[in-house]
């Protein structure tokens, strides 16, 4: 029985010696901050004419890592996007260019919207366009142009 309790104490004195575990540092992850030059909203003002417009929204990255679109999701069909398939490195520029098909929609202010998904800190960054379409100057606009 002696032997029994000298080899438990024997056990719990060299356990209790071992060092302690050290915790695990997490080293934050580089990030992608980009900064739209242009701004996030595009406003076409007063359209008439019958046909597609487009604008571009310029951007830099001013992260630490290279930025990449992941997706765009456009609210509406009329929308038509392109944007960089590529990674974009630091301190880059680059664009996406948005064209606005409202031909044939009726009369009024409009706004659409385009979600760009990709890896920077806002992960979700929302694209507008705005306008309003007056069919009465697009009528005006169509007898100009066949005279």
């Amino acid at each position: 029985m002696k032997k029994y309790c000298y080899a438990l104490l024997l056990l719990l004195v060299t356990a209790c010696g071992q060092k302690a575990a050290q915790p695990v540092v997490v080293e934050p992850e580089p990030t992608t901050e980009i900064v739209f030059l242009t701004g996030k909203t595009h406003d076409f003002g007063i359209c008439y004419k019958p046909e597609p417009m487009s604008c571009d929204f310029v951007f830099r990255n001013d992260g630490k890592i290279p930025y990449v679109i992941k997706d765009v999701d456009p609210s509406c069909g009329c929308l038509d996007v392109t944007y960089p398939k590529y990674p974009v490195q630091p301190g880059a520029t680059d664009t996406i260019h948005v064209v606005y098909d409202g031909n044939g929609f009726k009369s009024g202010y409009f706004t659409k919207r385009c979600d760009i998904y990709s890896n920077a800190t806002d992960s979700i960054y929302c694209l507008r366009i705005q306008g309003t379409y007056s069919k009465s100057m697009e009528e005006e606009y169509l007898k100009g142009q066949a005279k």
